[in-house]
Protein backbone atom coordinates (compact mmCIF):
# COMPACT_ATOMS: atom_id res chain seq x y z
CA UNK A 1 0.00 0.00 0.00
CA UNK A 2 1.27 3.41 -0.95
CA UNK A 3 -0.27 6.44 0.84
CA UNK A 4 -2.20 8.54 -1.65
CA UNK A 5 -1.59 6.05 -4.47
CA UNK A 6 -4.28 4.57 -6.66
CA UNK A 7 -3.94 1.15 -8.29
CA UNK A 8 -0.31 0.90 -7.17
CA UNK A 9 -0.54 -1.89 -4.59
CA UNK A 10 0.50 -5.41 -5.57
CA UNK A 11 1.72 -8.52 -3.80
CA UNK A 12 5.05 -10.28 -4.13
CA UNK A 13 6.17 -13.66 -2.84
CA UNK A 14 9.72 -13.57 -1.53
CA UNK A 15 12.10 -16.04 0.05
CA UNK A 16 15.69 -15.75 1.24
CA UNK A 17 18.11 -18.60 1.90
CA UNK A 18 21.34 -17.86 3.74
CA UNK A 19 24.37 -19.75 4.94
CA UNK A 20 27.22 -18.73 7.24
CA UNK A 21 30.59 -20.44 7.10
CA UNK A 22 33.16 -18.90 9.41
CA UNK A 23 33.29 -15.14 8.82
CA UNK A 24 31.45 -15.36 5.48
CA UNK A 25 27.66 -15.15 5.06
CA UNK A 26 25.98 -15.58 1.69
CA UNK A 27 22.30 -15.32 0.81
CA UNK A 28 20.11 -15.94 -2.22
CA UNK A 29 16.88 -13.94 -2.57
CA UNK A 30 14.05 -14.88 -4.92
CA UNK A 31 11.06 -12.58 -5.39
CA UNK A 32 8.10 -13.28 -7.66
CA UNK A 33 5.04 -11.21 -8.52
CA UNK A 34 2.43 -12.86 -10.73
CA UNK A 35 0.43 -10.88 -13.30
CA UNK A 36 -1.84 -8.42 -11.55
CA UNK A 37 -4.02 -5.50 -12.58
CA UNK A 38 -1.16 -3.01 -12.22
CA UNK A 39 2.00 -5.09 -12.75
CA UNK A 40 3.20 -7.71 -15.20
CA UNK A 41 4.75 -10.95 -14.01
CA UNK A 42 8.09 -10.12 -12.38
CA UNK A 43 11.02 -12.21 -11.14
CA UNK A 44 13.87 -10.91 -8.95
CA UNK A 45 17.03 -12.88 -8.13
CA UNK A 46 19.61 -11.49 -5.73
CA UNK A 47 22.89 -12.66 -4.21
CA UNK A 48 24.33 -11.10 -1.05
CA UNK A 49 27.67 -11.61 0.62
CA UNK A 50 29.17 -10.37 3.85
CA UNK A 51 32.60 -10.94 5.38
CA UNK A 52 33.41 -10.11 8.99
CA UNK A 53 36.94 -8.73 9.24
CA UNK A 54 38.69 -10.80 11.90
CA UNK A 55 39.63 -8.92 15.06
CA UNK A 56 37.56 -5.86 14.16
CA UNK A 57 33.91 -4.83 14.57
CA UNK A 58 33.69 -4.25 10.78
CA UNK A 59 31.80 -6.29 8.19
CA UNK A 60 32.19 -5.75 4.44
CA UNK A 61 29.08 -6.49 2.42
CA UNK A 62 28.04 -6.55 -1.24
CA UNK A 63 25.02 -7.56 -3.29
CA UNK A 64 23.96 -7.97 -6.89
CA UNK A 65 20.48 -8.59 -8.28
CA UNK A 66 18.59 -8.99 -11.52
CA UNK A 67 14.93 -8.22 -12.13
CA UNK A 68 13.01 -9.16 -15.24
CA UNK A 69 9.37 -8.54 -16.07
CA UNK A 70 7.90 -5.27 -14.81
CA UNK A 71 11.43 -3.80 -14.96
CA UNK A 72 12.98 -5.32 -18.08
CA UNK A 73 16.49 -6.56 -17.45
CA UNK A 74 17.19 -4.34 -14.44
CA UNK A 75 20.39 -5.00 -12.51
CA UNK A 76 21.14 -3.59 -9.08
CA UNK A 77 24.20 -3.71 -6.89
CA UNK A 78 25.49 -2.42 -3.58
CA UNK A 79 28.65 -2.36 -1.49
CA UNK A 80 29.08 -1.22 2.06
CA UNK A 81 30.53 -1.44 5.52
CA UNK A 82 28.88 -2.15 8.86
CA UNK A 83 30.47 -1.21 12.18
CA UNK A 84 29.13 -2.98 15.28
CA UNK A 85 29.19 -0.99 18.51
CA UNK A 86 27.63 -2.79 21.48
CA UNK A 87 23.98 -3.42 20.48
CA UNK A 88 24.13 -1.14 17.43
CA UNK A 89 25.04 -1.73 13.80
CA UNK A 90 26.08 1.45 11.97
CA UNK A 91 26.17 1.06 8.18
CA UNK A 92 27.08 3.00 5.07
CA UNK A 93 26.11 1.39 1.76
CA UNK A 94 26.43 2.55 -1.84
CA UNK A 95 23.45 1.40 -3.96
CA UNK A 96 22.90 1.68 -7.70
CA UNK A 97 21.15 0.10 -10.69
CA UNK A 98 21.20 0.30 -14.46
CA UNK A 99 17.50 1.15 -14.69
CA UNK A 100 16.60 4.30 -16.61
CA UNK A 101 13.01 3.52 -17.61
CA UNK A 102 9.80 5.48 -17.35
CA UNK A 103 9.16 4.16 -13.83
CA UNK A 104 12.52 5.35 -12.51
CA UNK A 105 10.87 8.05 -10.38
CA UNK A 106 13.37 10.79 -11.18
CA UNK A 107 15.87 11.55 -8.45
CA UNK A 108 14.75 8.54 -6.40
CA UNK A 109 16.12 6.25 -9.12
CA UNK A 110 19.69 7.55 -8.90
CA UNK A 111 22.67 5.95 -7.19
CA UNK A 112 23.32 7.00 -3.63
CA UNK A 113 24.64 6.20 -0.20
CA UNK A 114 22.30 4.85 2.46
CA UNK A 115 23.29 5.44 6.09
CA UNK A 116 21.57 3.38 8.77
CA UNK A 117 21.66 2.57 12.46
CA UNK A 118 20.07 -0.63 13.76
CA UNK A 119 19.55 -1.58 17.40
CA UNK A 120 19.78 -5.30 18.23
CA UNK A 121 17.74 -6.59 21.16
Amino acid sequence: MYPGGHNVAYYELQTKLSRTIGPVTTALTVGFSPNQANIDENLYLGLDGAVAISGTPVTVKASVGRENGAYDHKYDWSAGLTYTLDAFDISATYVDSNYEGALEAGRNGRAGVVLSVRANF
